[in-house]
């Protein structure tokens, strides 16, 4: 019969060494109900999320050492695109002064870093919300910084883990000479706490570098007697125009479908135009943007000379 795990282990992560403290002989170390993610940790319940991974890895993690990058927007909440959003490998960092983490699984990183630039999240030491974007600057594209810029200052997140405009601003100030930066100088100003997803913080950058009006995000519709009409995901609000991304979820989520069936006939009797925006406009958004363009010159706008 197994030895059942003593109960402040059974559930998380835990280095050999305190395995050993607790009674737990060789054979029970390497159970088969225990997988070894790293070096020297035992987890007896399966790891999914970035988060999962880092928590098993912070029963060795050396002191003074922290989750950035990848991981830390990770463990943030912060958007990444699909190739850059798995769990493996860790992004584990240390000031330059530190000797740096080293292992199977983890990709270590010397960092000059001010200590305010370093936070706690869920029992993790992390790169705060402004340098772990920073730190990612070179390695995103323009949708994907400006989706991850948008994300932290979003307004749904919580107020203790929410950046600012003014907080941007400061970080900029502080973090030089670092890859990307320039592009993150371009962005910055059209970095919005509305955006609710990556391919509204896309659009929004398309339609801006097509020349057309600014898109403003999430705002309410109301007809000339006060009446809600609906809330798109991007409005060309002095044109009346409208765009809703449709992901997956509008189709499989019911209540979603009924909703969106019943808004576009109230925008279109409103004199709103309306577009509906797929995962196919993202791959190649040729069409949608002459198509936009064509609407936007019949609704009364001057492209820009």
């Amino acid at each position: 019969m197994r030895i059942p795990l003593p109960g402040d282990l059974d559930g998380r992560g835990f280095s050999v060494e305190t395995g050993r403290a607790a009674g737990l002989g060789r054979n029970r170390l390497n159970g088969r109900d225990l997988s070894a993610p790293f070096w020297g940790i035992r987890v007896a319940t399966p790891l999914v999320t970035a988060q999962d991974f880092a928590t098993a890895y912070a029963t060795r993690m050396p002191a003074g050492a922290f989750f950035s990058h990848q991981t830390a927007a990770s463990i943030l909440g912060i958007p990444l695109p699909f190739h850059a959003s798995t769990p493996l490998p860790l992004h584990v960092s240390s000031v330059a002064a530190l000797r740096g983490p080293t292992g199977e699984g983890t990709v270590g990183h010397h960092l000059q870093i001010d200590p305010i630039d370093v936070i706690e999240h869920s029992g993790l030491a992390v790169t705060g919300l402004a340098r772990t974007v920073f730190d990612l600057a070179a390695t995103l594209d323009d949708e994907a910084l400006l989706a991850a810029l948008d994300n932290i200052l979003w307004h749904r997140r919580a107020a203790t883990l929410r950046a600012t405009h003014e907080s941007l601003a400061d970080a900029f100030t502080r973090f030089h000479g670092r890859r990307g930066r320039s592009r993150l100088l371009e962005l910055m100003p059209l970095a919005c706490d509305r955006s609710d997803a990556p391919p509204e913080s896309a659009f929004r950058l398309r339609f801006r570098r097509a020349g057309f009006p600014p898109a403003i995000p999430n705002e309410r519709v109301y007809d000339a007697h006060g009446r809600f009409l609906a809330m798109p995901d991007l409005q060309f609000r002095g044109f009346r125009m409208a765009f809703d991304y449709e992901g997956d979820y509008h189709r499989t989520d019911q209540a979603q479908w009924r909703k969106d069936l019943a808004r576009v006939p109230r925008l279109q009797d409103d004199g709103w135009h309306h577009t509906r925006i797929s995962g196919d406009d993202l791959q190649d958004p040729s069409e949608l943007l002459h198509r936009t363009r064509r609407i936007l010159i019949q609704r009364g706008w001057r492209p820009p000379r």
